[in-house]
């Protein structure tokens, strides 16, 4: 019987696994919460939604990694899993993200090149 409600219960979680994509608006600067300096970051994203289009997804623990990824102003898929806690009688919603994928790649920025010393003989912008 323990077995049949584990297998429920990886089957519910499953289903609680979503995606959403949204352009990185803000990211938040990582804290340390708790006695154990647990690791949480957040990040605020913009969706195409007409009416309340930013969300507020959460990293946490070795998942704030992924933050690393995230540049402001890029589009990315975020795998996300939704629950709610409560506490003291109220209730709040969680968007915790476990997963990122860039969707516009070609957006990459480029790294402009240095222009140091350039020997005789060698490109220059001189036009003799």
């Amino acid at each position: 019987k323990e077995w049949h409600w584990m297998s429920e219960y990886k089957q519910q979680k499953q289903i609680n696994m979503k995606s959403i994509n949204g352009t990185v608006k803000k990211i938040l600067e990582l804290e340390e919460k708790g006695e154990k300096k647990f690791l949480v970051q957040e990040v605020i994203i913009t969706t195409d939604e007409k009416i309340n289009p930013d969300l507020k997804i959460t990293f946490k623990g070795d998942n704030t990694d992924f933050v690393n990824r995230l540049q402001e102003g890029y589009v990315f898929e975020f795998m996300i899993n939704l629950y709610c806690n409560e506490w003291k009688g109220a209730y709040y919603n969680n968007i915790d993200c476990w997963g990122v994928k860039q969707l516009n790649p070609e957006a990459e920025p480029k790294k402009e090149e240095e222009k140091g010393f350039v020997p005789v003989g060698a490109e220059s912008d001189l036009p003799f």
